[in-house]
């Protein structure tokens, strides 16, 4: 789902902060979209080994549970797990196509700083800039990444 809307770029800056909340997010969602997989390979594996359920003809107190709950339960579990995943790797794929949509050096300076977290002396070392022009283009990238993340029709 995309946010529409219209901005004055002096106006409230939140839509800049959300922004830099995706990218730093970004690694921690390609390490849970890892870890969902793994747990939704378990699952399914489980769920292949299951042979039969038994039932007794034995009444049970009303606390019981019944011998089919096990398996139902893990089927809902992977359920919430894939939907988990799908948001996930939806996440991850916007971030990717708004940084793609970007000038290699304004995705590189994003990419230094946010996801791989590098301080920014390192950054505009690696980028070979000064500070002043690392502070003022990263200002700059991240409202276009912004603009391009959120499909945000801006007024100037």
């Amino acid at each position: 789902m995309r946010i529409s809307a219209f901005i004055v770029w002096r106006g409230n800056m939140d839509y800049v902060r959300e922004a830099s909340e995706y990218l730093k997010s970004y690694s921690y969602l390609k390490i849970s979209e890892r870890n969902l997989k793994e747990e939704i390979e378990e699952i399914e594996e489980e769920l292949l080994n299951v042979k039969e359920v038994h039932y007794s003809d034995m009444p049970t107190g009303s606390n019981k549970n019944r011998p089919d709950d096990e398996l139902v339960n893990k089927i809902f579990i992977l359920d919430k797990y894939k939907n988990k995943l799908q948001k996930t790797i939806e996440s991850t794929e916007q971030i990717v196509l708004a940084l793609g949509k970007l000038p290699q050096y304004e995705r590189e300076l994003l990419t230094y700083y946010y996801i791989d977290g590098l301080r920014d002396f390192c950054v505009y070392e690696k980028l070979n800039c000064s500070e002043r022009k690392f502070y003022s283009d990263k200002s700059k990238a991240i409202r276009k990444f912004a603009i391009q993340l959120f499909g945000i029709e801006v007024i100037y």
